[in-house]
């Protein structure tokens, strides 16, 4: 059928369709004065262009749990058509445009409201959370069908296909502070309240935006280019300058293999979450982690060069569905035994491939069971992250490293990453440019280690 003559169907979260639309930025204004509790008020301006003809397409996009008050589109009022039910991965809301709508420079405005929640299920990890000193989001679930988890505080197209860049701002309680993605651009007063507005010039997948809001200090590591400032609270100040004093050393690490830290700010905020996620230039930290850390005397933490390596490869380069998360996990499990080669030699690269690859052999492959590194399961006894995406990844990329070496393998990496920058990525194309590079052909390595179990 010729694409001009029906509606081009949303992607699922394990797909991927060309969209009828390209998203330019997301423009939010997020009343969070009852922080940290999680009721809100929210206007988001989708900023787009059509790429296929609008007369015949929708424009799509996911919000959860959140009521819609009214939707603009070029400031007309219209409506937003409700598809499917909560419990469905595909839920969404699609806008018909009026006729002859413009190709161009289009504008969705949405006001919606209400108390923002988390992935559903025995295991949330995913969405926003509230206690009596947090207020936070976390860009993916563990067990949600729907995976991205930005839907449950902001309006977009959840999909890690269409990246875009971003402003927001937040307003809260004179004694709160909001950490977010990208630059602080300013800090405004009004009416007992602050107002925190930041921005981030660079294409960012919706799963990795984020916003955190409490009583942070604004600690600044010491380093050159990029800036590292990590938001924590008073009492983790000490822990979380210790703890993170090496990230600009981890930066030279990765630039020296991998080319130039790809954003303008390495940022951290530490949260009472579990784990941690590498929102864009705002990586979600858990602090007993940095408690545990800093009573150990570790500086060396790999949870912060993992999150860290995460902005090259998920970040710079994001894997275009969630069939290839093992291109984001395991390039980033990877650059923990980079890290560790940096300071410690070969040595202690070997040692942490060996544990990782013991790691997968003793427990996630039984744990998981077997299965492909692309299109994985995400069903139980799997999940949307399995620890075998993690652990057999990085071992297999430093199998590729031994066969190809060096010089080829790092230099078919780092072309990698300055092709695809800034936009997406699928293990057929990271196989492609190595091919490319290194003048091999790996269909052989590829489809044993990557396509099939």
């Amino acid at each position: 059928m010729d694409e001009f003559l029906a509606s081009v169907p949303i992607s699922g979260p394990q797909e991927y369709t060309r969209q009828a639309f390209d998203i330019i930025l997301y423009d939010a204004e997020l009343d969070l004065t009852k922080a940290p509790d999680a009721e809100m008020n929210g206007i988001c301006r989708i900023h787009f262009n059509w790429v296929l003809e609008p007369d015949t397409n929708k424009f799509y996009f996911h919000l959860r749990s959140l009521l819609i008050d009214s939707v603009l589109y070029n400031g007309a009022k219209t409506t937003a058509v409700r598809v499917g039910t909560p419990d469905m991965a595909d839920f969404h809301y699609e806008i018909t445009p009026p006729a002859g709508s413009q190709w161009n420079d289009n504008v969705i405005t949405i006001f919606y409201s209400g108390i923002m929640t988390s992935e559903p299920g025995n295991f949330s990890w995913g969405g926003v959370f509230g206690d009596s000193d947090y207020l936070y989001s976390i860009g993916v679930g563990f067990t949600n069908n729907y995976i991205s988890t930005t839907q449950h505080w902001l309006p977009c197209y959840d999909h890690p296909s269409d990246k875009a860049k971003y402003k927001a701002k937040f307003k809260v309680d004179d004694d709160f502070v909001v950490a977010s993605n990208g630059i602080l651009t300013g800090v405004a007063e009004e009416d007992g309240h602050k107002i925190y507005s930041w921005q981030h010039d660079y294409d960012c997948a919706t799963y990795m935006l984020t916003f955190a809001v409490s009583d942070f200090d604004i600690i600044e590591i010491p380093s050159q280019d990029p800036p590292v400032v990590v938001f924590a609270r008073p009492e983790l100040n000490a822990a979380s300058r210790y703890v993170f004093k090496k990230v600009p050393e981890m930066i030279s690490a990765y630039e020296n293999r991998f080319g130039k830290y790809p954003f303008d700010k390495a940022g951290y905020v530490c949260l009472p979450m579990s784990g941690a996620m590498e929102h864009q230039t705002m990586v979600s930290f858990d602090r007993r982690i940095v408690r545990n850390a800093f009573s150990a005397k570790d500086s060396t933490n790999s949870v912060v060069a993992h999150e860290l390596a995460h902005q090259w490869f998920g970040g710079k380069v994001t894997c275009r569905d969630f069939r290839d998360t093992w291109l984001n996990e395991g390039f980033a499990t990877f650059c923990e035994a980079i890290w560790l080669e940096s300071f410690r030699g070969k040595a202690g690269y070997l040692n942490e491939i060996r544990s990782a690859a013991n790691s997968y052999l003793n427990n996630n492959s039984k744990v998981d069971g077997i299965f492909p590194l692309h299109n994985y399961p995400h069903t139980p006894p799997s999940s949307n992250y399995p620890g075998t995406i993690y652990n057999k990844g990085s071992v297999v990329l430093a199998m590729l490293r031994y066969h190809l070496g060096d010089s080829l393998f790092l230099g078919s990496i780092k072309e990698y990453l300055n092709t695809y920058a800034n936009f997406t990525a699928t293990s057929q194309l990271l196989q492609s440019t190595i091919e490319g590079y290194s003048g091999q052909g790996l269909d052989w390595f590829f489809d044993q280690w990557v396509f099939q179990a």
